[in-house]
């Protein structure tokens, strides 16, 4: 997997059974082949969008591998099948979260609020989510603000850096859910310690999931290479490696360890001695 200290979280939106774009209802791809396709990522958030039509494939699915699940307003019951099938956290709507709160593991419940277009045309609408936010129980360890697929909304950096962000606890996570995110966004984002969850980006294929990973990184190296500390499923560190920009392509690409040789070019691990390195999910 690829970890930044700012996540980028795939989306895989549900809708009759498979995965859609959320704007449009356009069928992407099977579950399965879209969860594999995003399986570099540490951290992947599947949504049903018809509120608990499509609850089997998402059972299903939690059998291959965990993910987050948005919830919406499912009853307790629910909540806590989801939970117990495996899913790594639960996203909620703020109401039906503080309701459920008592009775669900507190950090395994995602708060969501939805910035739908009547809040954000309001003046000052940054100012007032932030005493919302402020206001939130201390049981809330995380919170999405889920925004809507307009292409002409651009990304709130400055609302986010200077009002919005410092209303939360420090404890607080904050995830930004902008379908329409760009590399460039991934990176501002990352420099003031918000996550980013991204859907229609990356299921049209507008923009390459390894764009994105690579997006944030920064090195202060003459060759512009990143030590890279390569672990197996346990997160037991295996070595030390450098890695390029090319050379996480190539890793995103083919699944498996490429890593970047300041001798040889790009070097894939197991080439010659079969000795392979592959991405677990």
């Amino acid at each position: 997997h690829f970890s930044t200290f700012a996540m980028i979280i795939p989306v895989v939106p549900l809708r009759r059974g498979t995965c859609c774009l959320p704007a449009t209802g356009e069928s992407v791809g099977a579950v399965n082949e879209i969860l594999e396709r995003v399986s570099v990522c540490d951290v992947v958030a599947m949504y049903d969008l018809e509120m608990g039509s499509n609850k089997a494939v998402v059972l299903n699915a939690l059998k291959q591998r965990t993910f987050r699940v948005y919830g919406g307003n499912v009853t307790k019951e629910d909540a806590l099948m989801y939970l117990d099938s495996g899913a790594s956290q639960l996203i909620l709507d703020h109401q039906k979260a503080l309701e459920l709160l008592p009775y669900l593991p507190s950090d395994r419940i995602i708060v969501q609020c939805h910035m739908n277009d009547h809040i954000l045309q309001q003046p000052n609408w940054a100012a007032h989510m932030s005493v919302f936010l402020s206001r939130l129980p201390e049981s809330v360890s995380h919170v999405i603000l889920a925004f809507p697929p307009n292409d002409k909304l651009r990304l709130p950096i400055a609302e986010l850096r200077n009002s919005i962000k410092p209303a939360l606890r420090r404890t607080c996570r904050l995830t930004i859910y902008f379908p329409l995110t760009l590399c460039q966004d991934v990176a501002l984002l990352h420099a003031i310690g918000v996550d980013v969850q991204i859907d229609s980006a990356i299921l049209s294929n507008r923009i390459d999931l390894a764009d994105l990973l690579v997006a944030p990184l920064s090195s202060d190296r003459v060759d512009g290479y990143f030590p890279t500390v390569v672990t197996d499923e346990r997160g037991v560190a295996l070595g030390l490696v450098y890695s390029s920009r090319e050379s996480i392509r190539e890793a995103v690409r083919t699944r498996r360890g490429v890593y970047q040789s300041r001798k040889r070019g790009l070097w894939f691990k197991g080439e010659t001695s079969g000795d392979v390195q592959v991405f677990s999910h």
